[in-house]
């Protein structure tokens, strides 16, 4: 893998709109007397002129604090092994920590407000940049500590993600991985950015060997790695209780307006329609031949072609054709990504592992890629530059406040793209052969995103349950409820290794807290609206693109409930689900081989 000095500018972003390396510590320091200078608002948030002055300030801190944090945070991915970003990012936390602490006083006598205040706050017209803010206020208050409480909270972000930064240190720098042979006894090197490549390759004893190395690798230190993650379970369930919440899932819904039941229902309509996926790999099983068909043969290639290379430039104008049901501005923001260097593309010695984009107001999103000249990171581009085109749309069309939509419809346009990638591919298949490598990526996408998503959502809600009732997350304990998971899921479409039951361990988002589940929704919500789009359906193409735009200004459900999409409606998973079943259908018709579970 090439050092990062090897990689021409051109493939590298641009993060000038963020900061620069040698200015950051004089930017950093005209930022300090903000840490004094928020106190001079205490006692005074009840008069609403003094509020607003308030909120403004803050504004002006965030705005540019946030863009340095982020600036050093991209350069720590690009290299992790150099020194200095750490030292920034500390200095970093060091005054968000700072300032935080002299303004926690702000939300508890903000939420000390009667609510008829604060209610007219929201409706005065000087607010309105500020609207959203305050109704946040109004549903915080039965969660708002004393200031005491919320001072002391507030010094602890010093540490408190301890956890989540010494598996993120393990997994991208100090994880080491043995080579894995293939059958005609050839060494091949494992890594993060590779192990995708190898795992879709025609040589099965590769396949397997390149599996068993990476999870090895993490078994090799499940307990400390169980022990990290039991502590970070540990530690959202305490502070969950201290926020007055009766559980770290009801938390973690809760700032999204996302109830317990929608997360419950997604996972009971998934598990309902486990025998599509499963009718799929039994499919697959017979198609490749393969008798005692395994999870490390899930990802091959049906018609056992060898991986397809392609070049940077081919990529990106594939990219473009495919995002062209969406319009013309948004393929020429698309331009300006490229030309603007929005994007990260190659990987590097210590560079963080995986994709995805992120942004700053006042900022351009920037993307971190790690294209491998397989044909398939197509997929990863439009993914994540759906997400670069959210925050671009969003920070151009709202105030700062309402600019910062919520994860729970963040998936939705990268997913959008991701599914106009496979309608495409599936529709303009020329041959009998292209048509079923299409359908094959498609159905491994719904799996990737659909059923292992929801399989991780219910693993962690099962972790989190253990830990309620005082049982001991062990490696083994942990272990254990993954493997149990894996097999429901696959049944007796595919067989689960033993050593399979340490894949959790690999897995990031863990860390994120109830996080995945927004993968499900958003596919859901992403494939209906990608079906009409491509299909033509101007008035929903507009929608979706105003969509877009709106930021934050309204709760996730009811954004997706003005482009069509009602989470809340079991009527919503039958339609995704009958359309994936009819195309399951039309793709064993194709092959000739029907199975029924």
């Amino acid at each position: 893998m090439k050092e990062r000095n090897e990689i021409e500018e051109k493939y590298k972003w641009d993060l000038s709109s963020y900061g620069d390396d040698e200015s950051f510590f004089d930017e950093l320091k005209k930022l300090e007397p903000f840490i004094d200078g928020v106190k001079q608002f205490k006692n005074k948030l009840g008069d609403g002129d003094q509020l607003l002055k308030y909120f403004r300030y803050c504004d002006e801190f965030y705005e540019q604090f946030i863009k340095l944090n982020t600036y050093v945070s991209l350069r720590e991915d690009q290299d992790q092994s150099v020194a200095k970003y750490q030292e920034m990012s500390d200095a970093c936390q060091k005054l968000y920590t700072e300032f935080s602490v002299n303004s926690t006083y702000a939300d508890v006598e903000i939420c000390k407000l009667p609510i008829a205040k604060l209610k007219a706050f929201a409706v005065d017209p000087k607010f309105s940049d500020y609207s959203v803010t305050i109704k946040e206020y109004i549903k915080s208050k039965s969660h708002m500590l004393s200031e005491k409480e919320e001072k002391l909270l507030a010094g602890m972000s010093m540490f408190i993600n301890d956890d989540s930064e010494i598996y993120s240190k393990f997994a991208n720098v100090d994880i080491k991985y043995q080579d894995a042979n293939d059958s005609a006894g050839e060494s091949h090197e494992v890594n993060e950015a590779i192990y995708s490549v190898y795992m879709q390759n025609s040589d099965r004893v590769l396949r397997k060997n390149a599996y068993h190395s990476l999870i090895n690798a993490y078994k090799d230190c499940i307990h400390v790695l169980a022990a990290n993650y039991a502590m970070h379970v540990k530690k959202n369930a305490f502070f969950a209780k201290q926020r007055k919440f009766k559980s770290v899932l009801e938390e973690a819904l809760y700032s999204e307006d996302i109830t317990e039941n929608v997360y419950n229902n997604l996972i009971k309509n998934v598990t309902e329609h486990l025998v599509l996926d499963q009718r799929y790999y039994k499919l697959k099983a017979k198609m490749l031949g393969i008798e005692d068909f395994s999870t490390y043969d899930t990802r091959v290639d049906v018609l056992k072609s060898e991986h397809k290379e392609m070049s940077l430039g081919d990529a990106l104008a594939s990219a473009r054709k495919i995002l062209a049901p969406l319009g013309q501005e948004y393929l020429e923001l698309f331009d300006t990504a490229i030309k603007d260097r929005w994007a990260d593309f190659y990987p590097n010695k210590n560079k963080s592992t995986g994709a995805y984009s992120t942004s700053a107001y006042g900022a351009n999103p920037v993307m971190l890629l790690n294209f491998n000249n397989d044909e398939e990171y197509i997929s990863t581009i439009v993914h994540e530059f759906g997400h670069s085109a959210h925050s671009y749309y969003s920070n151009n069309y709202q105030p700062q406040r309402k600019a910062n939509y919520e994860i729970f419809v963040a998936e939705v346009p990268s997913t959008v793209n991701e599914c106009l990638y496979y309608l495409d591919a599936i529709n303009s298949a020329k041959t009998k052969e292209d048509k079923v490598r299409a359908y094959s990526k498609f159905f491994e996408i719904v799996h990737a995103v659909i059923f292992t998503q929801s399989k991780f959502s219910e693993f962690e809600k099962n972790v989190y349950d253990a830990e309620a009732k005082g049982e001991s997350l062990t490696s083994e304990k942990i272990s254990d409820i993954y493997f149990s998971l894996n097999e429901k899921y696959w049944g007796d479409a595919a067989i689960c290794p033993q050593i399979s039951r340490y894949e959790w361990s690999y897995v990031t988002h863990f860390y994120y807290d109830f996080y995945v589940y927004k993968y499900v929704t958003g596919f859901i919500s992403a494939f209906l609206i990608a079906s009409k789009i491509y299909g033509g359906d101007n008035d929903i193409r507009q929608k979706y693109l105003h969509f877009l735009t709106r930021g934050c200004e309204a709760e996730p459900l009811e954004l997706l409930k003005d482009v069509g999409i009602d989470l809340t409606k079991k009527s919503t998973y039958d339609e995704v689900f009958n359309k994936i079943e009819e195309m399951l259908n039309d793709y064993e018709k194709i092959v000739n081989k029907k199975i029924r579970a």
